[in-house]
């Protein structure tokens, strides 16, 4: 703790002139007591904030798992794994804990693990090497068997965070700021490439893809469309659709040309330099700003949470120690003022990073070559290899319109008719009775929900999970109309048919709520699929390998 007074001048003698001329609130603030550019305190923010979303993922797991991907449940992993074993892929092309006589048990088991080995990095922002790599394997083990349940952006996501995150942690927990392990530089610099390619990549994906993203005058901008059609809308989300045209066009463009084009190559400058310091932080700042408005409006499970894990590591210290607790600021000081007497990493360590430097640069040349992509070949949150190291990502290149979703009713009549008593199934967050708002979903993640807004956008035979998912409603399947808000069948018999009608969805006004109660105006389209029974649906069940499910 001698150290510490030094440490203290030292810091003052660096603070960067851009923060020190800055205009109130930032040049009213005390001057920073650590080097800067150092990463402590964003280190234990990405560790809690990674921490965080693990569990959420893993508490997804435990709930959802059986009923979709368990030993009945809706594509069950058996089926995955021998299509893979039949495929002659072993397990280093796709790596698992799970095996044809796994059942929901170990589903179970893995979901606790992660849990287990998820909360302790959430509270404390604290871990060890064998923790990250554990539930970075736990969670590869389940995306490869997750099948089109676990086909989403975030997952990639997730894993190539955590396998990033791995490097930042001692091999034995040593609290939140460890002095024997600082923020190995290529792991700060590797997260930055990570924000980089997310948000460049959403950006040209929208910029190569669907004109309303660069609209003409008196046209449409995207987020004309956006609030209103995307997947799980949130309760902020009919306020943001009723904005002016003018404002939609504002943030459409702002969106696409400041946030996903034009700042993310500023995480990226190079140096020391308090001037290039303080662009990369108010970069950074945008960035996560951005990610705080999505979240706002609307249920993108966890994708906007952990895109914010990266931003802080183009946030040093000498910005974030403005807003952090005396106590986190102290302990922070101390491990910066131990490190620099122990001097830089050598030997075992050093070679290690430089191995991972290495292994990010050669994962690295398939994702720079889809980014510079031309004539619509750019592709959107793809991986190149079976651990998802270095992944391409992107989001809504295209806009839908209009809002279209598929309605579930039953019937217990013996004759399917348009004048039978049809009753209505309801999801849990996509849009169903019309006098049902949106709920606040995110970071959680509904897979059914999500998958149910892809139905419509295509043919139902596309979709053959659809099938097995109407089979187990025919049969009042209790584990998955666990999935659902509500099942009208549940008490009694169960229905002999179910059909699936296609209705246009869109937000009602401010004036037709007050009127009549109803958030949403709907219309139907047509019928989407004919009335279903357990006879009907035997040759597409036996087809897929459904019938003793």
């Amino acid at each position: 703790m001698r150290t510490l007074p030094h440490a203290t001048c030292t810091a003052r003698s660096l603070l960067p002139p851009l923060i020190a001329r800055a205009p109130l609130p930032f040049a009213a603030l005390p001057p920073s007591p650590l080097p800067s550019p150092s990463f402590w305190l964003g280190r234990s923010l990405a560790l809690r904030w990674l921490g965080g979303c693990y569990f959420v993922a893993f508490l997804i797991a435990l709930r959802q798992n059986k009923p979709l991907i368990g030993t009945h449940g809706l594509s069950p992993l058996r089926h995955s794994l021998a299509a893979s074993r039949a495929a002659g892929h072993g397990f280093f092309a796709r790596p698992t804990f799970f095996s044809q006589r796994g059942g929901d048990a170990a589903l179970d088991a893995h979901a606790w693990a992660g849990l287990l080995l998820a909360a302790p990095l959430a509270l404390t922002g604290a871990g060890g090497a064998p923790q990250l790599l554990a539930l970075f394997a736990l969670y590869t083990s389940l995306v490869n068997v997750g099948q089109a349940w676990y086909a989403f952006g975030w997952e990639t996501l997730l894993l190539e965070t955590g396998f990033l995150a791995i490097f930042l942690c001692p091999l034995r927990p040593a609290g939140a700021f460890p002095s024997c392990l600082p923020p190995p530089q290529v792991v700060v610099w590797a997260f930055r490439w990570l924000l980089f390619r997310v948000m460049l990549g959403a950006g040209l994906i929208k910029w190569r893809g669907d004109r309303c993203w660069r609209p003409d005058a008196g046209e449409p901008s995207a987020m004309d469309y956006f609030y209103e059609t995307q997947p799980v809308p949130s309760p902020l989300s009919r306020r943001f659709h009723h904005m002016p045209r003018r404002w939609h066009r504002f943030e459409t463009a702002a969106g696409l040309w400041v946030v996903e084009l034009l700042t993310p190559p500023l995480l990226l400058l190079p140096g020391a330099a308090p001037p290039l310091v303080g662009v990369r932080t108010a970069a950074a700042v945008v960035q996560i700003a951005f990610q705080l408005v999505l979240i706002a409006s609307g249920n993108l499970a966890f994708l906007n949470w952990l895109t914010i894990v990266p931003a802080f590591f183009c946030l040093p210290d000498a910005f974030l120690l403005r807003f952090a607790p005396s106590n986190a600021a102290a302990a922070a000081t101390a491990a910066a003022a131990a490190a620099a007497a122990e001097g830089p990493s050598r030997g075992a360590r050093a070679a290690l990073h430089c191995a991972l430097a290495l292994l990010l640069a050669r994962g690295s040349v398939p994702v720079v070559r889809n980014l510079l992509a031309r004539g619509g070949r750019q592709a959107m949150n793809r991986s190149y290899g079976p651990l998802r190291l270095v992944n391409t990502y992107g989001a809504f290149g295209s806009v839908t319109r209009e809002r279209y979703e598929v309605v579930l009713e039953g019937t217990r009549e013996e004759y399917p008719t348009e004048g039978a008593d049809w009753r209505e199934y309801e999801f849990v967050a996509k849009p169903g009775d019309v006098k049902r708002p949106p709920r606040w979903l995110s970071p959680y993640h509904l897979r059914l929900d999500w998958l149910m807004w892809f139905v419509p956008l295509s043919g139902a035979r596309t979709h053959p999970w659809l099938f097995h998912f109407i089979a187990k409603l025919l049969q009042n399947d209790q584990p998955t109309s666990r999935l659902l808000r509500h099942n009208p069948f549940l008490e009694g018999e169960p229905p002999r048919f179910i059909r699936a009608l296609l209705y246009e969805y869109s937000f009602a006004s401010v004036e037709q709520t007050r009127r009549s109660g109803d958030y949403w105006v709907r219309r139907r389209v047509r019928q989407y699929l004919a009335p279903q029974s357990l006879k009907s649906l035997r040759p597409i069940l036996a087809q897929n390998g459904w019938l003793d499910e």
